[in-house]
């Protein structure tokens, strides 16, 4: 996996997300789905909490599961916004 507990990620964003969002609102990535509720976070920088093998991270205490596929990078390589959850 490419990121560890600890890590401060960027959420990709807005635009990504209504470009590949189906008609139900939701955008394949790998085995897990970014929904339409997830698309709150586009763009801001969260903090991974658990990671699993398969993949799946937990962020800032929410109960949605993320993938690499959902995450533009690290956050301290892109310009910071001032939004962290």
């Amino acid at each position: 996996m490419k990121y560890k507990v600890g890590d401060k990620v960027r959420i990709k964003s807005l635009d990504w997300y209504n470009k590949n969002k189906d008609e139900d609102g939701r955008v394949a990535c790998g085995y897990h789905t970014f929904t339409e509720e997830m698309s709150k976070f586009c763009g801001h920088t969260m903090i991974v909490c658990k990671r699993t093998n398969l993949g799946v991270m937990t962020m800032g205490g929410n109960a949605y599961y993320w993938t690499n596929e959902m995450i533009e990078g690290l956050a301290d390589e892109i310009v910071q916004d001032t939004k962290t959850f």
